[in-house]
């Protein structure tokens, strides 16, 4: 409700900041939950579904919020993207507090407060200059804040593996690294979300503002992305979580295609809506296959005491990678334009903005071609789920 009101800018991204923290106290939750209120049994199908869910609410959310833009219900305009997540709030706070158990740890842990803030800004520090160092002509400011991170990053493995030694909690537990399907596993899903998120971007920008098409005529293109992770979500559901290596392989091969394909259509200037819904199908097709299985792999790795640090883990890495996509790509693509993005209509030309999009796109084909190959480290058995499916 505060950034749908907001009046200025510094008070809408203090209100995204605080969305952002919420959301980070939470969805690990989630995750943990799975681990700790389901049987054995139950937490193929369960940690599936929670990957599924994840997915088509990052890639989803756009498409809806284009809708809504567009809409301009009762003269709200963008501010409806954010108004619709009141009343969805209070759904799902009467349903958390009617329906979840309450919960405690057998000991209270030890807040790793420096190895948070080492996170932080270890993040800010290499994602700033990737969003903002293009606008400066890559200065020697921005090179210095990316060796600033790496720095930070070895520090804090270095931190965490000196803590842990010490019997005290950390924020990263090392021992989960020291497993080969979790290492895979997180590897995977950090590449695909920093893949498919990074993919959708583009795509949206490059349709509303090289091409100058509507928000709604946007969505309903992008809209393919979701329909692919709904058509697949029976198969992905039941079979997936026993078939790892098998699924994540066939979900990044379909998401190399829809990138190729997306190359192809831009090198071609082909800006049919049937064939970029088609590629973007392809996109949303792999993601179904690919990220509801490495959720499963991931928590399925995890002993029920590592239930939170873990779930904490696979969703920071998962967010993180699709900042770091949008960050690594957008800079391809923003780079491709040199300087000469801006609004729709003024004087920019679709094979510009064509261009652009190819580099970039090919980049993201790189990234779901090492999808590929990690793959190769996944179990190629998995626990075999239970029950039926849900009928969608």
């Amino acid at each position: 409700g505060v950034v749908a009101a907001a009046t200025t800018p510094e008070l809408l991204v203090g209100g995204r900041v605080a969305q952002g923290a919420m959301v980070a106290l939470m969805l690990p939750q989630s995750m943990a939950v799975v681990k700790q209120q389901f049987r054995p049994e139950e937490w193929a199908i369960a940690s599936a579904i929670t990957g599924l869910a994840i997915s088509a609410g990052s890639i989803g959310g756009p498409v809806v919020g284009g809708f809504l833009t567009d809409l301009d219900l009762f003269g709200t305009g963008w501010r409806a993207i954010f108004w619709i997540n009141v009343p969805i709030g209070a759904v799902l706070l009467a349903c958390a507090i009617r329906v979840l158990p309450e919960g405690r740890a057998g000991h209270r842990p030890t807040l790793d407060l420096p190895g948070a803030l080492m996170v932080a800004f270890a993040s800010l520090a290499l994602m700033f200059p990737l969003v903002r160092g293009s606008e400066h002509g890559w200065a020697p400011w921005s090179f210095g804040l990316v060796a600033f991170s790496l720095l930070l990053w070895l520090g804090f493995a270095a931190y965490q593996r000196r803590r842990s030694a010490r019997g005290i909690d950390v924020l990263v537990p090392p021992a989960l690294f020291r497993r080969r399907a979790f290492t895979a596993g997180l590897t995977a899903a950090l590449l695909t979300f920093a893949g498919a998120t990074s993919f959708t971007f583009l795509l949206t920008y490059y349709l509303q503002f090289g091409l100058a098409w509507s928000s709604t005529r946007t969505a309903l293109a992008v809209a393919a992305v979701p329909l692919g992770i709904a058509l697949v979500f029976q198969v992905a559901w039941k079979y997936g979580p026993a078939r790892p290596r098998l699924f994540v392989t066939c979900g990044a091969s379909a998401m190399l295609a829809g990138a190729l394909g997306m190359a192809a259509l831009a090198a071609t200037g082909r800006t049919d809506f049937g064939f970029l819904a088609a590629v973007a199908f392809l996109l949303g097709a792999g993601t179904g296959l690919t990220s509801p299985v490495l959720t499963a792999v991931l928590l399925g790795s995890l002993a029920p005491r590592e239930a939170g640090a873990g779930a904490g883990v696979i969703y920071a890495s998962t967010q993180f990678g699709s900042a770091l996509g949008i960050g690594v790509i957008g800079a391809v693509f923003f780079g491709g334009l040199g300087g000469e993005a801006g609004g729709a209509g003024d004087g920019r030309t679709a094979a510009l903005y064509g261009d652009a999009l190819g580099t970039a796109v090919l980049c993201t084909a790189a990234v779901f071609a090492l999808v590929v190959l990690v793959a190769r480290a996944l179990p190629r058995q998995g626990a075999e789920p239970t029950g039926d499916p849900v009928p969608l």
